[in-house]
């Protein structure tokens, strides 16, 4: 399951992140909280992506998932 709650926490904790670098001076650019983000954000894709490519094979061969 895509667990979208867990993507929001990690955005909201990027704009509260980008807000606190706008007051200090020399903020990292690719911090822990870029990383978090980034990971995630690739792991709903890939997921969407391995059920876009399961739906695309039950299409072609229902027989391999029991139809």
């Amino acid at each position: 399951m895509i667990d979208l709650t867990r993507y929001r926490k990690l955005a909201l904790d990027l704009r509260k992140y980008r807000t606190e670098a706008l007051l200090a001076e020399g903020a990292i650019t690719c911090d822990n909280v870029h990383t978090n983000i980034a990971l995630k954000h690739n792991h709903m894709y890939n997921r969407l992506a391995h059920l876009d490519l399961l739906d695309d094979l039950l299409s072609k061969q229902p027989d391999l998932f029991g139809f």
